[in-house]
């Protein structure tokens, strides 16, 4: 590849923070990164038609001044802007780094081995948020570097709890992949021993899901023991958190969730399914409690345990704030500025 130490970084994802989406993880790692090295992000058009447009016009523009591109990389359609941009790069001998996400993306590399090879083992390398989908491209042969999902801690005020109550918080897109229905059977659970049990759902829909989980709560009884808030920005739902103890985390596919890093930070007592990349960020019993996907029974037993004994939780909760100070900038914009450096120099 070409030599091009001093000249940009092109970041090619989707951008969408100004459509009233929640910002994806790079489109807060890159104006990060622009105050120490000169990077141009795209694409923040609405459609994704305009954002594939956008990104390779931009790519022809900027390729005889680009060093290095990172590209936004999915298991889902959103897998073509990759495939397409990484295309561009090896015609025009840029280097790229694909930054992976998504818990079912083993799925994508079994059902397309030869498009899957032509991304990943054409790319400097592979950049993985989670250690889960570092193991998961290591078993195919692909080179990946682990650099973890970043959040700024000074965001999220730790939250010292005293005593815990049956206050529950869930934060996720409503859509079957993240299992809203459990959430609510987990409130059917608790509700004959904890009357006051209360659940706050926080997210917009993705896939009819807030229907269906408003349609349960109703068939269960429980709809006046809960509290759907739709979209809301980071800001609003942390200040939300400060009324809440618990956390629930019900996916049935996951890779290295934001939320849950979050909800660490914040020291809420997080009980989560234990599917995906889930237990190579939490420990059962030690920063977090785990239960099998589905088993509505089981989280709402946790919790119950939990109501009776907050020490316990409380204990668990301050270790997992603990290890989200490994989330911040300042440890992971080091690995981001090494990578970037050396793979900006690669031939």
């Amino acid at each position: 590849m070409l030599n091009r130490p001093d000249k940009m970084v092109l970041y090619f994802g989707n951008m969408l923070s100004r459509h009233g989406k929640s910002p994806a993880l790079m489109e807060l790692v890159v104006p990060k990164l622009g105050e120490s090295i000169e990077i141009k992000a795209f694409s923040n058009k609405k459609t994704q038609l305009g954002r594939i447009i956008n990104m390779v016009s931009a790519l022809l523009l900027y390729r005889n001044k680009c060093a290095l591109v990172i590209i936004d990389t999915f298991s889902t359609k959103a897998f073509w802007y990759c495939y397409i941009i990484s295309m561009l790069c090896r015609l025009f001998r840029i280097p790229y780094l694909p930054v992976l996400h998504g818990g079912l993306f083993e799925s994508r590399l079994q059902k397309e081995p030869k498009m899957s090879r032509q991304v990943f083992s054409n790319s400097a390398a592979n950049i993985s948020p989670s250690l889960f989908l570092k193991e998961v491209f290591e078993r195919y042969g692909y080179k990946v570097i682990y650099i973890p999902n970043f959040i700024n801690l000074d965001q999220y005020p730790f939250g010292d709890r005293k005593k815990l109550k049956p206050n529950l918080l869930w934060v996720r897109a409503f859509h079957k992949i993240y299992n809203p229905g459990m959430a609510i059977r987990v409130v059917k659970e608790l509700v004959e021993k904890w009357p006051e049990v209360s659940l706050t759902m926080v997210g917009a829909d993705k896939d009819g899901s807030l229907l269906e989980a408003k349609q349960l709560a109703k068939e269960l009884g429980v709809e006046n023991n809960l509290k759907f808030t739709g979209y809301l920005s980071k800001a609003d739902w942390i200040t939300r958190s400060s009324q809440n103890d618990f956390f629930i985390n019900t996916t049935t596919a996951d890779n290295m969730p934001v939320s849950v890093m979050e909800a660490m930070a914040l020291g809420l007592v997080i009980i989560s399914t234990n599917v995906g990349g889930i237990p190579f960020l939490l420990k059962d019993r030690i920063n977090a409690y785990l239960v099998d996907s589905n088993d509505s029974k089981a989280m709402a037993n946790q919790i119950s345990f939990l109501l009776s004994r907050s020490a316990v939780g409380l204990e668990v909760a301050t270790n997992a704030r603990k290890q989200s100070e490994a989330f911040s900038w300042d440890k992971v914009g080091k690995q981001w500025l090494s990578v970037v450096e050396e793979y900006k120099r690669a031939r």
